[in-house]
């Protein structure tokens, strides 16, 4: 005999034939569920999924945070806004009802489900919150009635994009290469997300840009796609931004998979992407107003020009196709003399910039550097004879980063470069 389960709408009871191998039949206000055997089911027992949870206390009361994205946007999507909470054996059960109201912290990111409990917690465990401020107390949480860990497996899958089809390529005219990191997750099953720091991915998911993200030649790629999804975006207490996706396993090589099997948490990796592909102008992207202004100059005049990764020591400016880079420093000399040195406080920075250009050229095989300097060090003795040694692979150039400045450098590194 089938076995009849109330329900609330006939849509739930399409969602737990689906994710549970059960056949179904309406009417709408109850369903009725045929198992595959003859033991007794029932729906709060099918529908139960088992997480990780913490206490702490936040506005003088006792909340319960839950980090699960997935649970979080399934709880949005079905305007389950309202909870019962119950306390039995160190377990949180949670399930749909009227008691307890459902709060979300990073809804636009990867968000975190916060319930206030300090009137369903015995009182040994509510004192126990409050003499530890500022740390989180563990505490298992039973969520019934919503979905199952298979359905929340499969709803993480769902919400993924599908990956693009064979041939798709960047704009070659401007690909930039930046370091990235693939993070595993353990949420209800591993899942993966690829993380990136530099500027221009935050300008891509403020803009909130539909993006594909593929591999090609062990390098992760990401390109607008109508199709795609958004880059999620956080920035820590000091304002750096990370941007972030999900990426489906397929993406992840065998080796990878081996490296988070014996314990990593994180992968270095490299990530590649096409300014132009997302409306941006690659000079926009230097941090620094001088970076951006020669920037600007150069690509006028036909120079390519590249970004630096951020976490790889190099100059300011990449110029890929010359094999050359360049360091621009505004640094003035002091107005203590005996600091401008080139083991004074001020003068050692430029003697550093200086001396590493040279070692880049001829440790690190770079064909040219350019090291822009203020005007005012132009006079210092031991800068002119310093010039001498390391010409003509390093080239020293003297501005006032003023009056365009711009465009007297730029027409000297192209003429230098040709």
């Amino acid at each position: 005999m089938p076995i009849e389960v109330e329900t609330v709408q006939h849509e739930d009871a399409e969602i737990f034939g689906q994710l549970n191998g059960l056949v179904i039949s309406p009417p709408h206000n109850r369903i009725f569920i045929k198992p595959y055997s003859n033991n007794t089911i029932r729906w709060s027992n099918i529908l139960q999924l088992n997480l990780n949870g913490s206490l702490r206390l936040k506005k003088k009361a006792i909340a319960l945070t839950i980090c699960s994205a997935p649970l979080a946007r399934i709880l949005v999507e079905k305007k389950i806004n309202y909870v019962d909470i119950t306390y039995a054996k160190d377990t949180l059960k949670i399930k749909p009802g009227t008691t307890h109201k459902v709060h979300f912290e990073r809804l636009t990111g990867s968000p975190l489900i916060i319930i206030y409990v300090s009137k369903v917690l015995p009182i040994y465990l509510a004192n126990k919150v409050k003499e530890n401020l500022g740390r989180t107390i563990k505490i298992s949480a039973l969520v019934e009635q919503i979905i199952n860990e298979n359905g929340l497996v499969k709803y993480k899958k769902s919400i993924r994009y599908v990956i693009p089809a064979e041939g798709l390529e960047l704009k070659a005219n401007d690909i930039c290469e930046f370091s990235g990191h693939v993070t595993k997750i353990n949420d209800a099953g591993p899942s993966y997300q690829l993380r990136l720091k530099h500027k221009i991915f935050e300008r891509i998911a403020e803009n909130k840009a539909k993006i594909l993200i593929f591999r090609k030649n062990n390098l992760f790629c990401i390109k607008h796609h109508k199709d795609g999804i958004t880059l999620n975006l956080y920035k820590d207490a000091k304002g750096h931004p990370m941007a972030y996706a999900p990426i489906p396993p397929i993406l992840v090589n065998d080796s990878e998979k081996t490296l988070f099997d014996t314990g990593r948490r994180s992968i270095k990796s490299r990530v590649c992407v096409s300014p132009s592909d997302f409306n941006l102008e690659l000079y926009n992207l230097f941090l620094v107003r001088e970076e951006r202004d020669l920037a600007k100059e150069l690509i006028h005049r036909g120079i390519k020009v590249s970004l630096p990764d951020v976490r790889i020591r190099s100059g300011d400016l990449l110029l890929k196709e010359n094999n050359a880079q360049i360091e621009i420093t505004t640094i003035m000399p002091n107005s203590n003399k005996q600091k401008n040195g080139p083991h004074g406080s001020s003068g050692a920075h430029i003697n550093a910039r200086i001396c590493e250009a040279y070692l880049r050229t001829k440790v690190l095989g770079v064909k040219s550097f350019f090291v822009i300097l203020n005007q005012a060090w132009a006079d210092y003795t031991w800068i002119n004879d310093l010039i001498e040694l390391i010409e003509p692979n390093v080239k020293v150039l003297f501005t006032n980063f003023t009056d365009k400045w711009q465009i007297d450098a730029s027409k000297e590194i192209v003429r230098s470069l040709r």
